[in-house]
């Protein structure tokens, strides 16, 4: 077994910002309250360097300060409650304010959602979301479901399983480093927010 021979995939940020800039949006933010998790720092600037591809400059980064060691999670609901909320409030004092938001997690979305909510901001009529993992229980009780990216965990599984197991099978092999290559799929809903 080498361990550079899985290659975890992240939600594509092309399609993300393609996405966003589709749906008539020049001004756009990342949101990221949990700084010190390495995919959503990679998302965010995977959404940034797409952004600017697209000549698109007016992106905003909204990343709560990062204060933990890699990989550590806030501790709870609360903490992560209170670094999007200053987010939240930096986001809604822009002027002008994005339309088009990119929030890195889906658990990290429905926070956003119920503090926009709070605010008076519909989501859908006032500010677009696009999330990513696809993971359905933190976006079952949101309306409308924001689009998501899924990034294939299952298949991700199955695919780092099946590496693992040529590669028990194979253990004198010389190859170089073998890589799994998942394309992640833009997750769209029906729902369309109130008039």
């Amino acid at each position: 077994w080498k361990s550079r021979d899985i290659v975890i995939i992240q939600p594509n940020s092309l399609v993300i910002a393609q996405y966003l800039l589709e749906h008539g949006h020049t001004r756009l933010a990342f949101l990221n309250g949990i700084p010190d998790y390495p995919a959503n720092r990679a998302r965010g600037e995977g959404f940034l360097f797409t952004a600017f591809k697209h000549q698109v400059t007016d992106v905003v980064m909204l990343v709560a300060p990062s204060d933990r060691p890699e990989s550590v999670r806030p501790e709870g609901l609360q903490e992560l409650d209170d670094r999007v909320a200053v987010q939240v409030e930096k986001l809604l004092k822009l002027s002008p304010r994005p339309t088009g938001v990119f929030v890195p997690q889906d658990k990290m979305t429905a926070v956003v959602y119920r503090i926009l909510m709070a605010q008076g901001i519909s989501v859908g009529r006032d500010i677009t979301i696009i999330s990513a993992d696809n993971e359905a229980p933190y976006l079952a009780g949101l309306y409308p479901r924001p689009a998501t990216i899924d990034i294939g965990i299952d298949e991700q599984g199955r695919k780092a399983i099946d590496l693992l197991l040529w590669r028990m099978g194979n253990r004198d092999s010389t190859s170089s480093a073998l890589h799994v290559t998942l394309k992640p799929v833009l997750v769209e809903h029906d729902d369309k927010p109130a008039p």
